[in-house]
């Protein structure tokens, strides 16, 4: 049975164009980024929490929080001004879903990059009242940069293994066999650390 559930996340697209024309501190930082990168990376994170008592043995509480920023703030990622709550979901409502985690973001990230098409058409970026628009008009452009996860969000989002240590991470590589029959005459086939 195929069961719909409507879940509300903020149109990240909309909050950057309203933190621009705002002024202030995003306007400054976009400003500063768009000037010196043609397209930016969008960094999501997301991450199970507890609210209250985490210790408490009940988890009905427990909600899926996701977040998104600029990688191009470099420092400033890490204020909570620089970035954008797209969604806080209960747990039990993400569990509903076919694919859990990997549904909502892939829902979040085909709107982003679908829907509004950032990493083609990008973002006409206003200024805010009273400053004259530079010609021709600042463009947002953006593509996904990275996920910031734990090995539990990990897990869920991307169908990985998670932070079970049983598996090698796929894109870090970072023990690998060798087959020669050189390396295998001395080192008699373990794994040898290399990193790439």
């Amino acid at each position: 049975m195929m069961v719909i559930v409507a879940i509300k996340y903020t149109n990240f697209c909309s909050w950057i164009q309203r933190a621009y024309r705002h002024g202030g501190g995003i306007h400054q930082l976009l400003s500063n980024a768009v000037a010196t990168n043609k397209v930016m990376h969008i960094l999501v994170y997301a991450d199970e929490i507890t609210p209250e008592n985490v210790l408490a043995p009940v988890t009905a509480r427990k909600v899926w929080a996701i977040y998104a920023t600029i990688k191009e703030f470099h420092t400033h990622c890490q204020n909570i001004h620089a970035r954008a709550t797209i969604c806080v979901v209960r747990s039990s409502t993400v569990n509903m879903l076919d694919g859990h985690l990997s549904q909502l973001l892939k829902a979040i990230l085909h709107d982003w990059f679908t829907t509004h098409v950032l990493h083609l058409q990008g973002l006409q970026l206003h200024e805010p009242v009273g400053q004259a628009q530079p010609l021709p008009h600042k463009r947002f452009y953006a593509k996904l940069g990275l996920f910031i996860m734990d090995g539990g969000a990990h897990k869920f989002a991307l169908s990985m293994k998670g932070d079970a240590g049983c598996r090698f991470c796929s894109r870090c590589k970072d023990v690998k066999m060798f087959f020669s029959a050189r390396m295998a005459s001395r080192t008699k086939g373990k794994m040898m650390s290399h990193r790439s």
